[in-house]
C-alpha cells in the first residue's frame, strides 16, 4: 500500500542530524508532489504548510509548468459545484472578485467558497502597472464577472467587448458592451445598464461597473427579486 505523506515524514524522524533531516524531508516531500502531479488533498497541503514547504511547493509546480488556481463553488448534498460557468481563476483576487460579484446575484444564497484547483493553462504574461495597480491583459481576463469597479485593463480586452456586439456608446470616457447587463430604476422608469469602461491613458481603460446608457457612474435602485 502506497504510504501516506504524513506517513513519509514520519519514517524519517529518526534522522538525528537536523541538516539530513531538512534535506532529506525537502527530498522525500518534492518527489511525493512529483508522483501525485500536485493533486493533492487539503490535509496534505496543510502538512506542506505547517512544515514550512509551501513556497518550495510553487516553485515545484512552477518547474512543471503548473500553477495553483481557484473555482468559486458551493457545496450541494456532498457535491461541489460551480458558481455559474465552471471556470479556472488563475490567482486568488481574481477568484474573489468573481466570487464577490456572484453573491450579488438576488437568487444567489449558497455559501460560496474557493476551492484550490491546478491551474494548467498557458503561461500568462505579465501584467504592466499603472500608478502602482495592476493592469489586466487578454491572458488574466476572466470576464466581466470578475472585474471590480477601479480596475485596469488594457486594450485588447476593451477591443474584444465592442467587437462582439456594437457598443451601447462608445467615447473615451465612456465605452459600453452593447449587451444589457441588468435593470435598475431611474426615478420612475427601469432602464438597462451596460458594463462601461472609461479610458485614463493610451492604453489602459478602467472599469467604472454597470451604468446607464452613456454613463460611467453607477448610479440607480436595483429592482426586486421575485
Amino acid at each position: 500500500m502506497e504510504k501516506t505523506l504524513m506517513e513519509i515524514i514520519d519514517k524519517l524522524m529518526k534522522i538525528e542530524d537536523d541538516e539530513q533531516f531538512c534535506i532529506a524531508e525537502y527530498d522525500a516531500v518534492q518527489d511525493y508532489c512529483y508522483k501525485k502531479d500536485f493533486q493533492l488533498s487539503k490535509e496534505e497541503r496543510q502538512i506542506i504548510r505547517d512544515i514550512g514547504l509551501e513556497e518550495s511547493f510553487f516553485s515545484w509546480m512552477e518547474d512543471r509548468g503548473k500553477r495553483i488556481g481557484y473555482q468559486v463553488v458551493y457545496e450541494y448534498k456532498g457535491y461541489l459545484l460551480s458558481a455559474g460557468n465552471p471556470q479556472i481563476f488563475p490567482e486568488k483576487e481574481i477568484a474573489e472578485k468573481y466570487r464577490r460579484n456572484y453573491l450579488k446575484y438576488p437568487w444567489a444564497d449558497q455559501k460560496l467558497f474557493l476551492e484550490e484547483v491546478i491551474y494548467e493553462g498557458n503561461d500568462l504574461k505579465k501584467r504592466q502597472e499603472y500608478h502602482g495597480k495592476k493592469v489586466c491583459n487578454m491572458d488574466w481576463y476572466c470576464g466581466i464577472g470578475a472585474l471590480e469597479i477601479g480596475d485596469l485593463v488594457d486594450a485588447s480586452i476593451v477591443d474584444q467587448i465592442i467587437n462582439c456586439l456594437a457598443p451601447a456608446c462608445m467615447r473615451s470616457d465612456c465605452t459600453q458592451l452593447g449587451e444589457p447587463t441588468d435593470h435598475r430604476m431611474d426615478g420612475d422608469k427601469l432602464k438597462p445598464v451596460f458594463a462601461t469602461f472609461r479610458k485614463v491613458e493610451d492604453n489602459i481603460w478602467e472599469f467604472c461597473g454597470s451604468c446607464f446608457q452613456g454613463e460611467n457612474a453607477e448610479r440607480g435602485v436595483e429592482t426586486p427579486y421575485c
